[in-house]
């Protein structure tokens, strides 16, 4: 549970956690279930604000958990969807920029279906997973194929742009 984890040594997170790599992770993880359940009294934060402030949950994360989870209607932006919608609307910032990032963020919560958080979020990212790919993308089974700028002007394999490729 969160409070065993929460009570738990350090040393023997660590112990357990030994052998998946990224340690940095399950320090956060112990913190994290520390803060839970000393300033949340055991519950698990359910809103993007209140899940943003906690060690080792950065903006996706913290999107996805209150999507998926809560139901917030919040936008969980991973790669997928940056170079979905930077190929869409021929975005020229790159998205390894906070500008480019956050210029993708606005973008995606704008298109975000307020009623079904979790369901779109999972569906942008399957698309960008299985049609809009990174490379070699299924153009001409794409439903907005009509309307993609990348794919208009011929530029599909040009974005999502980098700012090392500029």
């Amino acid at each position: 549970t969160v409070y065993d984890l929460a009570h738990a040594d350090i040393d023997r997170v660590l112990k357990v956690w030994q052998g998946l790599g990224y340690y940095t992770r399950a320090r956060n993880m112990h913190a994290t279930a520390k803060e839970i359940v000393d300033n949340h009294k055991g519950a698990f934060p359910r809103t993007y604000q209140e899940l943003i402030k906690l060690k080792g949950i950065g903006d996706y994360t913290a999107s996805a958990i209150a999507a998926f989870a809560f139901g917030e209607a919040v936008a969980a932006v991973d790669g997928n969807v940056y170079r979905i919608f930077a190929r869409l609307f021929g975005i020229d910032t790159p998205i390894d920029t906070q500008k480019g990032k956050l210029e993708l963020k606005v973008i995606a919560n704008s298109m975000l279906d307020r009623e079904n958080p979790g369901v779109y979020n999972q569906a942008i990212m399957d698309f960008g997973g299985t049609v809009c790919t990174p490379k070699r993308p299924n153009c001409f089974s794409c439903p907005v194929m009509q309307i993609c700028s990348a794919f208009r002007n011929r530029k599909v394999d040009q974005y999502p742009v980098k700012s090392k490729t500029i």
